[in-house]
């Protein structure tokens, strides 16, 4: 097969673009949309009802007992929960809670001594607590006088503070403030007989008792100096400086109870020879228990004002305490009790509390 050539000379052929032509999108307007819609006029609430029963036909029905959870937490009775408030009865409750606690029930006293007569077993049984721990302290103090062997000085003043406490009072703690605890035994021992009263007329006294001076210093350190010492009167002191209450010719010795009292740095004017010597005076009149019968024993629920003549003062000799009431210490102890009682911050207002180990009486001969 031939093919023929053109020669060099002649025209290409001229190839045409077709014309490209681009619409603009029609934007709807809200008139055409609206046209669209169903006119709120149109609906139906009676077909929106039947549509919607119609697809709850092909659900599966709900079954209480599939609402329970499943899991280690404690189950509670039926009667213990309380189902929300439905509108149709046999519809499933869609919220559970726990039951409500109810208040409990306070009991109306039409008085106040119908109150105390029903706290009164309540009352007593702390009482009963409080004086067995005051007790407690109070022996175990008392039998590590003067010694630290078993017991440290920190561990003394955190017992002598504690027991301030269970006495009513309060210690301070600030620093160089004193405080001062007497612990008072049980019993007195009685020394012959004389005059009126069998067993009671030749009593001076007997340093049975414990005193302690507690503080703490500015730089922290615990400081306890013990004392032995006497809380209790001597009826040969009492004769002379006793007060005849009841009037029967016999004066009636006067006890400081225990308890939490407040003394202040004093003097007092003493003997033949009117002797000037320091002392610490109450800051307040206080009362005394008297024994009003004569036998020993303050038992006789009298107590009477003894102004501020109950003293803590120097016992004198070496015979008898020298106290008709008032709290005393021996003479060769009372300088060295005197420099760390009155040395502190607060020597003007000094705690003083006195713990009574059971019920203190003389003890007849």
């Amino acid at each position: 097969m031939k093919v023929k050539h053109q020669p060099a000379s002649a025209p290409l052929p001229t190839l045409t673009m077709p014309k490209l032509e681009f619409k603009k999108p029609e934007v709807p307007t809200l008139q055409s949309v609206m046209q669209q819609l169903t006119p709120r006029s149109s609906f139906d609430a009676s077909t929106f009802k039947a549509e919607r029963a119609e697809r709850m036909k092909h659900q599966p029905a709900l079954n209480p007992q599939r609402l329970a959870v499943k899991s280690d937490a404690p189950t509670f009775k039926p009667n213990q929960l309380q189902a929300a408030s439905t509108k149709k009865p046999g519809e499933v409750p869609l919220m559970l809670r726990a039951p409500v606690q109810e208040a409990p029930k306070l009991k109306v006293f039409t008085s106040f001594a119908d109150a105390m007569r029903e706290l009164a077993p309540v009352k007593k049984l702390l009482e009963k607590d409080a004086a067995a721990k005051k007790d407690e302290l109070s022996t175990t103090l008392l039998a590590n006088v003067g010694s630290t062997k078993t017991m440290s000085t920190e561990q003394k003043y955190a017992a002598y503070a504690e027991l301030v406490k269970a006495s009513g009072g309060t210690f301070d703690a600030s620093p160089e403030a004193r405080n001062i605890v007497a612990i008072r035994k049980p019993d007195l021992v009685t020394a012959g007989t004389m005059s009126n009263r069998k067993g009671f007329e030749g009593h001076v006294g007997v340093y049975d008792d414990a005193m302690a001076v507690v503080w703490k210093d500015k730089a922290g350190a615990m400081h306890v100096e013990e004392f032995i010492a006497n809380t209790d009167p001597a009826e040969q002191f009492s004769k002379i400086d006793g007060a005849d209450v009841n009037k029967d010719g016999v004066r009636d010795t006067g006890r400081l109870p225990q308890g939490f009292y407040e003394f202040g740095v004093s003097t007092r004017t003493h003997g033949k020879n009117h002797e000037v010597d320091n002392c610490f005076r109450p800051t307040k009149f206080v009362e005394v228990d008297r024994d009003m019968n004569h036998d020993g024993a303050f038992n006789d629920n009298t107590r009477t004002s003894a102004k501020n003549s109950i003293l803590i003062h120097n016992g004198g000799g070496n015979v008898g305490t020298g106290s008709a009431g008032c709290q005393t210490v021996k003479s060769s102890d009372w300088e060295r009790f005197w420099n760390a009682a009155s040395g502190g911050s607060n020597s003007t207002k000094l705690g003083y509390t006195l713990s009574q180990i059971g019920e203190a009486r003389l003890a007849a001969s």
